[in-house]
């Protein structure tokens, strides 16, 4: 695997947004879409929450250790970030939001708790990635969230918070990718409302940020076009290539 290939494997929407960007951002880009999408896979990958410990320790002692060439890593991430002025400490809020994930796996207590979450995970993703954080990157993080719901239902990790999931008669254990459940549609809707209100602020004077709105707005129009739906979240990427350049 190479840095381009893991970077694309996380996201598409967010490798395209790296390739588009000024050649002397592109491959730090790419080094933190990777490197993101390296430790989300501990909670993902291991249904056991001690096994996605043992692994998220894993990175974090190779974070730690990767200017010493006693490490022996061949990490295409490692290697990289071995070149970067990047160190170690930056990317803490990540291990905390993917500690969350590994032990709150039921849901997150409060809608507070979840926007820590957010801001430790996307937010910080965008002040490494566009010094910018909030509201965009909440935004642009709950609408992730709701685009792979129905296959954290499926493995059982439900990030969301319980208070809000109690608003519309759900609980973590109970929730099922059912499209035909009310609760579930009026759950997502709501968030995706939620994500809406957050992108009402004037575009940000960034290239990159601009394009992460774009991306957030046209993932927004299918959701809302699907009636909020769980299946086929996704937006169609016919087009994306090109209408990420045209907004630049």
């Amino acid at each position: 695997m190479t840095l381009l290939s893991l970077s694309r494997a996380v996201e598409y929407e967010s490798y395209l947004i790296a390739q588009l960007a000024p050649s002397e951002q592109r491959e730090q880009l790419h080094l933190l879409n990777a490197l993101r999408g390296e430790l989300m896979k501990a909670p993902r990958l291991n249904p056991e929450p001690a096994l996605a410990a043992i692994r998220l320790k894993w990175w974090q002692d190779a974070l730690g250790d990767i200017r010493r060439p006693a490490h022996g890593q061949n990490h295409p991430v490692l290697l990289a970030l071995a070149d970067s002025p990047l160190r170690d400490a930056d990317f803490l809020p990540w291990i905390t939001a993917r500690e969350t994930e590994i032990t709150a796996r039921q849901g997150v207590a409060t809608t507070e708790a979840f926007y820590t979450y957010l801001d430790q995970d996307v937010g910080h993703w965008f002040t490494l990635a566009a010094h910018d954080a909030q509201p965009l990157a909440r935004a642009y993080g709950i609408l992730q969230l709701l685009r792979r719901l129905p296959q954290d239902i499926a493995r059982k990790q439900i990030i969301w918070p319980r208070d809000s999931l109690q608003q519309f008669g759900l609980t973590p254990n109970a929730v099922d990718a059912d499209d035909t459940d009310a609760r579930l549609h009026a759950f997502v809707k709501h968030w995706a409302t939620t994500a809406e209100a957050l992108i009402q602020a004037p575009p940000p004077d960034n290239a990159v940020l601009r394009r992460y709105r774009h991306v957030t707005q046209s993932w927004l129009a299918h959701i809302a076009q699907k009636e909020y739906s769980l299946t086929r979240l996704a937006p169609r990427r016919v087009l994306l290539p090109l209408t990420l350049w045209l907004n630049r």
